[in-house]
């Protein structure tokens, strides 16, 4: 396997405590390159390729590792439609998919996570500088290769037999009897988890009704993983074995890599979520309203405008009869089964206590809920809504595999046998009272719920009505639920009100009207849309605090065409709120950002020194072409220099009247001529460029001058 050499910490560069992704190297045979040519393609001058071909540490890198705030590093990729741009960063996505396939297999994966698939074909390596180390991701065809400092994993499919399956070279996992013991199915776990110390976490945005369509990447090809299957081993031990075939028809790597339910494993993930290509745009909203309550009532409290001319007003929350039914919406058209017996979800209340032996009644006793007036819809939704979520977390998540059976939401109400189950049922609501990480945020606020209705009864018809965060706020905090402070926002989240109330967040304009955030425009809600995702992930991430789990603390944030549906006011605002905003909720304190930003916005290229550019033209990095440097600079310039606008700053129908106008003034008072002198001037009038239509002017006079003492000179 050809490799790039590595020169680690050369010279007398000190090491930097921040993270950055410096370079992609793109091979001549990599089949997915599609216009990119071979070659480098930095994305800045942290790294360089040496005379003797050594990728290493740039001693005269100019930009300042602490120059958009510490641990906060920002770059741009740009180019005319067509230059690459997409194929770069789907390059990326590609690498770290096929690392994540490889990482993972001999790990047990929830069936509700979706499926990966390896993308065959790849050849590419990418360069990133963590805490003055290199760090390399090389894809070579069926080998992966992951250095950073003295930290290696070399995986490796190969061949069995003649019939094109594929094993994966790894460490080998001794098993001694016929069922995968836990330590085995653990050991890849525990390989991510080392990864994820040394490695980052991708956040991608991209609205483009056009980008990340499944149909665009039905053509590549792929392996497809089978399950964990026994083999025989040397000495005749038996060893676990992850084998992967062809792809089917229907597997799509990019599909997977969207929001997945595995517990922020695989370290990437595309939004908005795209079902075959479409958004739905009523769940992005409702999504976005939960992320948004956060990040508004965290910037009140902290004195931070969201988004300018606007300030927080109040969040309202209002009772939804439906919203625990619609967790059924995929079963028997909102019916459950008990075993032949089948009951309308409104039964439920009654229907329980006459089944003591279900799954569900002993959750409800395990989580203390079953003594509550189960005839008040709210609470019963609420008790509900807890029970739904400990049998969706032990179905979804890898750490709580060991469950995975009770996630099967046919056997909800199935009655149960024995004492094997209850035990079990014991032993995974201890395990998610324990775990305070972004998986049980949402059964934490039902609990803080039920425990206020405890105190107080009386709220019970309060919560019927539309209700503020406030109101429920000062009612946790008066009996003694809540800490007085609530600066850390994955504190504030969990004191939210529960999922069965739906949101209605109220803004107050500088003339001091009241609004909806439904009534705003599109672009506003865009900006708010695109830094809730961020802000969501984030929370979520540094919520996993065990060091023994998968815990990233380096996010590389992609803003891939970010300037959709942005005035040019708020383009040349955006890096400036981004910036602010990571910084004044203090994220980079605890973990390190790199943000790469695909845009044709020369408002925003204005905020990025040009050594945080790459550069692309005709598939080719053409940095060393570009000689304005866009920081700070005239947007025309940028237009004209970074964007390759080599004809014009105007449209083209003008362009093209410009030159018929100029032919028309020039050959002014000739008989070929068929504009009249009041037809020319009135076109001229229409001009906004005072300079052309000064200089239009001037020459038309000059004509008219001449004609009128009989004089025709060109």
């Amino acid at each position: 396997m050809m490799t790039e050499r590595l020169k680690h910490n050369g010279g007398s560069v000190p090491e930097a405590k921040d993270f950055s992704v410096c370079a992609l190297k793109v091979w001549d045979d990599c089949v997915q390159k599609k216009c990119l040519r071979g070659g480098l393609y930095f994305f800045n001058d942290r790294l360089y390729q040496t005379q003797d071909g050594e990728i290493a540490l740039n001693p005269k890198c100019q930009v300042p590792h602490d120059f958009y705030g510490e641990n906060i590093n920002i770059q741009a990729v740009v180019g005319q439609n067509g230059s690459g741009k997409s194929s770069i960063l789907e390059l990326l996505y590609r690498i770290i998919n096929n690392f994540t396939f490889m990482l993972e297999l001999g790990m047990h994966r929830n069936p509700s996570a979706e499926q990966l698939f390896y993308v065959k074909g790849l050849h590419a390596t990418l360069y990133y500088l963590l805490n003055g180390h290199i760090g390399t991701l090389e894809a070579v065809g069926d080998v992966m290769c992951f250095h950073y400092d003295s930290y290696e994993q070399l995986l490796q499919f190969e061949v069995l037999n003649d019939q094109g399956s594929y094993s994966v070279r790894t460490q080998e996992l001794d098993i001694h009897n016929e069922v995968v013991e836990e330590a085995a199915i653990l050991t890849p776990l525990r390989r991510m988890a080392e990864v994820s110390r040394r490695f980052f976490y991708t956040i991608v945005t991209n609205y483009s009704m056009q980008s990340y369509n499944d149909q665009d990447y039905y053509d590549e090809k792929t392996y497809k993983e089978f399950v964990p299957e026994l083999e025989q081993g040397k000495g005749g031990k038996k060893q676990i074995s992850r084998k992967v075939v062809e792809r089917e028809e229907g597997d799509v790597w990019i599909r997977s890599i969207f929001h997945k339910n595995d517990g922020y494993l695989s370290p990437i993930v595309l939004n908005p979520y795209r079902d075959e290509g479409i958004i739905d745009t009523y769940k992005e909203y409702r999504l976005s309203l939960y992320r948004l309550s956060t990040i508004f009532i965290q910037a009140e409290k902290k004195g931070i405008q969201v988004i300018d001319g606007y300030k927080l007003a109040s969040v309202d929350y209002t009772y939804d009869p439906w919203a625990v039914e619609r967790k059924f919406k995929n079963l028997y058209l909102g019916k459950v089964r008990h075993d032949s017996e089948w009951i309308e979800f409104s039964d439920v209340a009654s229907w329980n206590q006459a089944h003591q032996d279900s799954i569900v009644y002993i959750l409800l006793c395990e989580l203390g809920l079953k003594k509550l007036d189960f005839t008040n819809r709210i609470i019963r939704d609420v008790a509900l809504y807890m029970v739904y979520k400990v049998l969706s977390i032990a179905s979804k998540y890898p750490s709580y595999y060991k469950y995975e059976d009770f996630g099967n939401l046919e056997s909800y109400f199935q009655s149960i046998e024995g004492e094997y189950y209850p035990e079990r049922i014991h032993n995974l609501v201890d395990e998610i009272k324990k775990d305070k990480s972004h998986i049980t945020i949402k059964l934490r606020q039902a609990e803080n719920f039920i425990n206020l209705i405890n105190r107080d009864v009386r709220l019970e018809l309060k919560f019927g009505d539309t209700f503020t965060f406030d109101f429920y706020r000062k009612k946790l905090a008066a009996y003694g639920l809540i800490q007085k402070d609530l600066s850390n926002p994955r504190m504030l989240t969990t004191i939210l009100p529960p999922a069965i109330f739906s949101i209605d967040i109220k803004l107050k304009k500088d003339d001091e009207t009241t609004i909806s955030l439904s009534r705003m425009s599109s672009g506003e809600r865009q900006l708010l849309y695109t830094c809730s995702t961020f802000i969501y992930h984030i929370l979520n991430l540094m919520s996993v605090q065990d060091s023994r789990r998968v815990r990233y603390r380096n996010m590389m944030l992609v803003l891939d065409e970010v300037e959709i549906c942005f005035h040019p006011e708020y383009q040349r605002q955006f890096i400036s709120r981004l910036q602010d905003m990571l910084v004044k909720f203090r994220f980079n304190r605890y973990c390190s950002i790199c943000i790469i930003i695909a845009t044709h916005s020369p408002f925003i290229l204005s905020d990025i020194p040009q050594q945080n550019i790459l550069y692309l033209k005709d598939g080719q990095c053409v940095n060393g072409s570009v000689s304005v440097n866009p920081y700070a600079a005239n947007v025309n310039d940028i237009l004209h220099q970074s964007f390759f606008l080599d004809k014009t700053f105007m449209g083209d129908y003008a362009l093209e009247r410009m030159k018929k106008l100029l032919a028309d003034v020039e050959t002014y008072g000739k008989k070929k001529n068929n504009r009249s002198i009041e037809e020319i001037e009135q076109e001229i009038a229409l001009i906004g460029d005072k300079f052309l239509k000064q200089q239009l002017t001037s020459l038309l006079t000059y004509k008219k001058t001449l004609f009128h003492h009989g004089k025709n000179i060109d």
